[in-house]
């Protein structure tokens, strides 16, 4: 996934327009949870030295913010089982 993210980084360039607000979601969104008071200019300068540096790569997670991170990614695959499999599973019992 950071290959990607440098990659979407090195072909924007310089245009600020048509950068994505955080880049990926998840990565963002666990690094800003357990930030809340970080100002975000602390990401840096953006590769092309125009702007902010606003996608966060998994390398730049810590390690508690990564496991939480592998945590939420598991956890979301439960919105794939069906409730209905549950309650025959449970009936038979």
């Amino acid at each position: 996934m950071d290959i990607d993210t440098d990659n979407i980084m090195n072909n924007e360039g310089t245009n600020i327009l048509i950068r994505d607000f955080v880049g990926m979601d998840f990565t963002s969104w666990v690094y800003d949870l357990f930030r809340p008071n970080e100002p975000y200019t602390n990401r840096g300068i953006h590769p092309s030295g125009v702007g902010i540096k606003r996608y966060i790569k998994t390398s730049d997670l810590t390690k508690e913010e990564q496991s939480y991170l592998k945590l939420q990614g598991f956890l979301s695959l439960f919105n794939f089982i069906s409730q209905k499999k549950l309650q025959l599973i449970e009936c038979k019992e």
